[in-house]
């Protein structure tokens, strides 16, 4: 698991190192209720996550990212 752990880094710094790789990072908030319960409370939760996106030319790209969302 290390071994691969450290792999997917490595190539990942690889990948930045073209000019076609831009990275983000996301943050947001949630809010959900429970309709027909009785108690209608919003719910806050929060989002976190980091995304890569590796464009081949003007009009093809490939994005991928990692989020985390609490429930």
């Amino acid at each position: 698991m290390k071994k691969f752990l450290m792999t997917a880094v490595l190539g990942m710094f690889a990948l930045a190192g073209f000019s076609q790789v831009k990275w983000d990072a996301r943050l947001g908030v949630n809010f959900s209720n429970l309709t027909g319960d009785g108690d209608t409370k919003a719910l806050t939760g929060f989002t976190l996550g980091v995304g890569m996106d590796y464009g081949f030319s003007e009009n093809w790209s490939l994005q991928s990212g990692l989020m985390f969302t609490s429930k």
